[in-house]
């Protein structure tokens, strides 16, 4: 259960918002994608699935660059916990 004062916290309501901008663009890309290259462009449906895939491994080769650079030069830590936040 999430408290009243987790709720009030700036950096919740502001990551919330984050994930939200960019869940709905990565999930409406994964959506509509498809559909344009078969409707819009003529591709078939095998051919429209496979055009479709070079973004999400781009961002997932990108992705993994990260962390492991991240990791190399110690970013990554645990503030959250830190603060005595329990998620």
């Amino acid at each position: 259960m999430i408290s009243p004062r987790q709720l009030n916290n700036q950096l919740t309501s502001h990551s919330s918002l984050q994930y939200y901008v960019a869940a709905s663009s990565v999930y409406s890309l994964a959506y509509f994608q498809p559909i344009i290259l078969m409707n819009g462009m003529g591709f078939d449906y095998a051919k429209a699935q496979l055009l479709g895939t070079p973004p999400y491994v781009s961002c997932q080769n990108a992705s993994l660059k990260v962390q492991e650079l991240t990791t190399f030069i110690g970013v990554c830590h645990r503030r959250e916990y830190d603060n005595g936040m329990d998620f």
